[in-house]
């Protein structure tokens, strides 16, 4: 089964809400912190991104996919399968990074 984000990429658009979006359709909201280093994240309360596109289905963004990047991290870096932060805000945040 395709999830909605996943069917989003593939037309080079994401939800434009700050968040983090996997290909299993699960999705968080993300404090994002330090501009273009990225110093810090918070992951906050899981969403319902149908619900979310639901009241607001306008709220996109365009996005380019770039498959098996490097993102470096502090302590060595991680690749990524899938990358998207686009915005919104939420309670429960859950401190991340330095």
């Amino acid at each position: 089964m395709v999830t909605k984000v996943v069917q989003l990429w593939a037309e080079g658009l994401a939800p434009g809400w700050d968040s983090l979006f996997r290909a299993d359709g699960s999705a968080r909201a993300v404090e994002l912190g330090g501009g273009a280093r990225l110093d810090w994240f918070d992951l906050g309360p899981p969403l319902d991104l149908d619900a979310m596109l639901g009241e607001d289905p306008d709220n996109m963004t365009h996005v380019d996919i770039h498959h098996g990047a490097d993102v470096p991290i502090p302590d060595g870096s991680a690749a990524a399968k899938e990358l998207t932060a686009p915005k919104a805000s939420s309670p429960g945040w859950t401190r991340t990074g330095t």
